[in-house]
């Protein structure tokens, strides 16, 4: 029997592609709880709009500093972790950009706010398990724990510990201060590894950490001479799109010189390199580096902001740096203290855009396409008013949307707005994100794409029922195995059962339910009652939903049955309810019951012949009994022959098919004789017991 039910294509629900969406987290005074929590919008690639303003978590201890946001490799999952004025981190974990889990003060790094800000954290994925590591810069003061981590697992919305675990800077044997972390996930199919770069300002050191899936190791310096970057983020890391190698970069004593190393997969290349000097007049120094990896290539492109507001753009080919020192000298940055300047890629490739606010031209952003390995001339573009502080880009992973590339950009009046690039640069406003970011200090927000489509469907399989056969009104066990892919959380398991009559319904499966076993195990099992009805139960299918709305079934149909039958109906009556023996002298026997013979009936409601068992209990009068021994009984009017009641154990037997009557058919009568005996000297009363007749359906124990 087979039931093919319209239920499941009500609960398909089409697949929706999220992978030209994106996301921006910031700091805005406004909801209900101002700059102590953060904002975030979404970005519709459809509509190119911002949807409205959420307000996420509960109130953090302190105004928020800076904001990170990434999204897994494999589905929509997004993770946020910011930084407050007490160097408090907070996580925020969600697989829907709706609903959040919030993590409050996992831990913080600084107890004394620095006297130059750093963004002490930062988030990688592995891109093969989807784990994410927190790499951190702790306020520990044990000469082994220089860095710090945490793991949040690929199905969790928490880390997975409450004590971050230790990074040693082994070049070092005491405890070291890092201020700025920036870390990045090798891209190439099949690898969890990530590298890290941080600060070391105890010692003006940058040193680098290869994260293998297990653990942290291959430490690397890059320079032992961060002297004149002002304790800015002058360093940086990125994989090459295709995972071949991974760029380290640091800015170093020397004055605009940046050093590099990259990881082979194996290896660094050697003692860190110099790629040139970064300031165009030979005598600034490089304060911020943000970099961007070809999508198309194993390129990268690197810019720079220096201490007298420089902007230079950087091409590493996959085997050399080409240096274009000039592309603006007084940008907005002009002492260096902001990076008012982003690179980005086109999501083909190849090409790339660089935006920049430069003071000359106050209300419009300067732009430069970056194609063949050369730089094209300067444009422009409007923008809101003031003068820019900080701007951010993101490529689009997806090259068929019409937009390429979008921007958020801070300004002097603590407005952040956004553009965006298709074909020609548009832009947004400062309306669109918020005007309330109340300082620019800080680069206090973070913008985001989400990197991947979760399309996939939970696998159903393994359905089973614990019976083929039961009676009707009692309850069969179903269960199933339901696994997402990538630990993606399954948010409801169903069983779909069609009843003899027809019907059809629908039970919710639990990983604790019956014979399920434990939670977590992707085992899931559901009790169903059975009815009333005989005939033939089918358990159809079983499905699950994943967190995205994905469906899935076992295929092809388990069309598990069940035969389920009305069982025996066991009705029994007896002539009498009580029974007396009048007054008895002591020491006499076989006095017969004055109701004798007592008539016990199968009736005709039962549908099975039956066994009779007996027993009972002593005769008591106050605080006097007679024991249960001197209460007999027998199916003919013969004393002499009457079998002595056992107590509580049942006349013979308490094993099937050993009742005092066997077999006693439907519709038919038997007679009970019961007799008396009074042990001599009995004291005298009016003794009461309680004698049971329990009639069973043959073949069945009492």
């Amino acid at each position: 029997m087979r039931a093919h039910i319209p239920f499941l294509m009500l609960l398909l629900v089409a697949g929706v592609s999220f992978a030209s969406d994106a996301m921006i987290s910031y700091r805005s005074n406004t909801g209900t709880c101002g700059i102590n929590c953060p904002k975030i919008r979404a970005w519709n690639s459809a509509s190119a709009s911002w949807g409205g303003e959420a307000e996420i978590g509960s109130t953090t201890y302190a105004a928020i500093r800076a904001a990170r946001i990434a999204f897994s490799p494999l589905n929509q999952k997004r993770i946020m972790v910011t930084e407050n004025n007490n160097g408090e981190l907070d996580l925020y974990v969600s697989w829907n950009g709706t609903s959040w889990t919030q993590t409050r003060n996992l831990t913080k790094i600084w107890t004394a706010a620095p006297a130059v800000h750093y963004r002490g954290f930062d988030i990688a994925f592995e891109t093969t398990s989807g784990n994410a590591l927190i790499i951190l810069s702790p306020t520990d003061a044990a000469a082994t724990c220089d860095l710090a981590y945490f793991v949040v697992l690929r199905n969790d919305t928490v880390a997975n510990s409450s004590a971050y675990t230790c990074i040693d800077d082994s070049g070092h044997a005491t405890d070291i201060q890092y201020g700025w972390v920036v870390a990045d996930s090798d891209p190439a199919s099949g690898s969890n590894e990530i590298i890290v770069v941080g600060e070391d300002r105890t010692d003006n050191d940058v040193n680098a950490w290869v994260w293998n899936g297990a653990a942290w190791g291959n430490m690397q310096a890059v320079t032992a001479a961060a002297t004149a970057t002002g304790d800015f983020e002058a360093l940086g890391v990125k994989y090459s799109a295709d995972g071949s190698d991974g760029m380290v970069i640091a800015a170093t004593r020397t004055a605009g010189v940046v050093n590099y190393q990259f990881w082979t997969g194996a290896a660094w290349n050697g003692a860190a390199a110099s790629s040139g000097d970064w300031s165009a007049s030979g005598s600034d120094d490089v304060t911020f580096i943000q970099m961007a990896a070809d999508p198309a290539t194993d390129d990268i492109m690197a810019i720079g902001i220096t201490n007298n507001g420089g902007l230079t753009g950087n091409y590493w080919s996959g085997s050399a740096w080409t240096l274009t020192v000039d592309i603006d000298t007084i940008t907005d940055a002009a002492t260096g203290t902001m990076r008012p300047a982003s690179f980005a890629w086109m999501p083909t490739g190849s090409t790339g855009r660089l935006v920049w606010d430069t003071d000359t031209t106050l209300a419009t952003l300067s732009n430069r396409t970056f194609a063949a390995g050369a730089w094209g001339a300067t444009t422009t573009f409007s923008t809101y008013a003031g003068t820019g502080a900080w701007i951010q880009m993101a490529t689009n992973p997806t090259s068929t949307d019409s937009v390429k590339i979008l921007g958020a950009r801070m300004n002097s009046t603590f407005n952040v707005g956004s553009f965006n690039f298709s074909a020609a640069y548009a832009n947004y406003g400062d309306a669109a994100i918020t005007s309330q970011a109340t300082l620019t200090t800080y680069e206090a927000f973070r913008i985001s794409f989400i990197r991947a489509v979760d399309s996939t469907a939970p696998t159903v399989g393994n359905t089973s029922v614990n019976a083929t056969s039961v009676t009707v009104n009692t309850t069969i066990c179903v269960n199933a195995t339901a696994v997402d892919q990538n630990g993606v959380p399954v948010s409801q398991v169903l069983a779909q059962v069609v009843f003899p009559s027809g019907t059809v319904a629908n039970y919710t499966m639990s990983d604790t339910g019956c014979n399920a076993g434990v939670a977590g195990d992707n085992w899931y099992g559901v009790q169903v009652s059975v009815g009333a009805d005989q005939g033939t139960l089918t358990v159809n299918t079983t499905f699950a939903n994943d967190s995205f709305g994905n469906m899935g079934y076992q295929s092809p149909y388990p069309n598990k049955q069940v035969t389920l039958t009305l069982g025996a109906v066991v009705d029994t009556s007896i002539s009498v309810s009580t029974l007396s023996f009048g007054s008895l002298d002591p020491g006499t026997s076989n006095n017969a019951a004055t109701e004798n013979p007592i008539t016990l009936t199968n009736t005709a409601n039962s549908n099975t012949a039956v066994d009779v068992y007996l027993n009972n209990s002593n005769m008591t009068y106050t605080s006097y009994n007679m024991p249960y021994y001197n209460l007999s009984v027998f199916s003919s009017d013969n004393a002499a022959a009457s079998t002595m009641l056992n107590g509580s154990s049942w006349i013979n037997n308490t094993a099937a098919n050993n009742g005092f009557l066997e077999n006693l058919a439907v519709s038919s009568t038997a007679d009970l004789y019961f007799w008396h005996d009074v042990p001599p000297a009995q004291q005298a009363g009016a003794y009461t017991a309680t004698v049971t007749i329990r009639s069973v359906a043959n073949g069945e124990a009492p």
